[in-house]
């Protein structure tokens, strides 16, 4: 492991979701949401078809 040259690095991540909040605890995530932007929004990647609807204008 210990190289001195360059290369990928293959990184494990566990992500839990609430699925249940209280009123208190949406209100504190939507003020978060408030103060972090646009940047830290998540857009999910178009896939191959959502690019092809668009190419051909059907979106």
């Amino acid at each position: 492991m210990r190289r001195n040259g360059r290369g990928d690095q293959l990184v494990l991540v566990h992500v839990l979701t609430p699925t249940k909040l209280s009123k208190q605890q949406k209100e504190l995530l939507t003020e978060l949401s408030k103060t972090l932007g646009k940047e830290a929004v998540h857009q999910p990647e178009k896939g191959l078809f959502d690019r092809v609807k668009e190419a051909i204008g059907f979106d």
